[in-house]
């Protein structure tokens, strides 16, 4: 079992918890797998910095989160 830390982000209308890896906008749940659940986390935890191919492949695949 892995460890998770309760993270919300808020951008938006969104608000993305990575503890129980809900997307919700407007009050209502956005359906993601679990790949494009992952990307998203990634691309919201660097946001304001340019995220390379490369980078952003070996983040999703090294850090599930």
């Amino acid at each position: 079992m892995r460890e998770t830390t309760k993270r919300i982000y808020e951008f938006g209308s969104f608000r993305l918890d990575t503890e129980e890896r809900l997307l919700i906008s407007n009050g209502e749940s956005v359906p993601l797998t679990p790949k494009v659940f992952d990307t998203l986390v990634v691309l919201v935890q660097k946001s304001g910095h340019v995220v390379g191919k490369d980078e952003l492949m070996s983040e999703v695949s090294r850090n599930p989160i």
